[in-house]
């Protein structure tokens, strides 16, 4: 599509685009967000990564599944990270099924 809306200047978007964020907290912290759709090795992929002073966490979820990751307390050194059991969750295709045969919409609608 060439509509004015699907370009930055002369630049044509698509869907292989992507974006870097900068972010101020007011507590001093900053972060970096990064996001693109189909990245290199990762389609189809979410990961969110979360550093601290005490340590960091990662969710990914790809077609493979999900999981939860951390490198905390004495593995900080070391740059161990292990994975953590985060209980399992309906998926939202399961959450559907549910909503459609009770008649009740979950949250978030």
């Amino acid at each position: 599509d060439k509509a004015p809306g699907n370009r930055i200047g002369e630049y044509q978007l698509d869907a292989n685009d992507s974006f870097a964020m900068t972010l101020d907290f007011s507590n001093g912290a900053f972060g970096v967000v990064h996001a693109s759709r189909w990245a290199t090795g990762h389609i189809n992929e979410l990961r969110l990564r979360i550093y601290g002073d005490k340590g960091g966490v990662e969710v990914v979820h790809n077609l493979e599944g999900s999981a939860l990751k951390a490198c905390i307390g004495d593995n900080i050194e070391s740059a161990k990270w292990e994975e953590l059991d985060a209980g399992t969750v309906p998926t939202n295709y399961q959450r559907f099924v549910e909503a459609v045969k009770s008649g009740v919409q979950t949250e978030p609608t």
